[in-house]
């Protein structure tokens, strides 16, 4: 979610690859997406997330940095931070199936993707760039 506008955020996929397979996996993202939609996730998918989730929380709540650089370093601009820290074990395991689903029933449709590749340029000894080619 945005600290700055109410009601907008966004969800991302963030995948490495070679620079050739960008346009493909892209594709592949947004199809994964739509099945996600479409045929709804398991009690079992579920807890694989959620699972990793708890375990890093458990370290960050370890970590001065964590404490520091996320929670008080903006919490007297964002108060809620506090209460998203307080509250975040909790939150992640009340999260369900049925608000899963119904989350990516609205926002995970095809037409709602966005890809944005980046991709590094290639140069050669002269400065020249040399193009990535596509995945075939």
């Amino acid at each position: 979610p945005s600290d700055t506008f109410t009601g907008y955020g966004y969800m991302q996929a963030l995948i490495m690859v070679d620079p050739r397979q960008v346009a493909e996996l892209a594709d592949v993202a947004t199809i994964l997406g739509a099945e996600i939609r479409d045929g709804g996730t398991s009690a079992d998918e579920l807890e694989r997330m959620v699972r990793p989730m708890m375990e890093q929380v458990a370290v960050w709540r370890r970590n001065n940095r964590y404490w520091l650089g996320s929670v008080l370093a903006s919490s007297q601009e964002f108060p809620v931070r506090l209460d998203w820290a307080r509250n975040m074990v909790s939150d992640l395991q009340a999260i369900t199936v049925d608000e899963i689903n119904a989350l990516a029933g609205e926002y995970l449709a095809p037409e709602r993707a966005i890809h944005i590749g980046i991709v590094p340029l290639v140069l050669t000894p002269a400065g020249a760039v040399i193009d990535v080619p596509a995945a075939e």
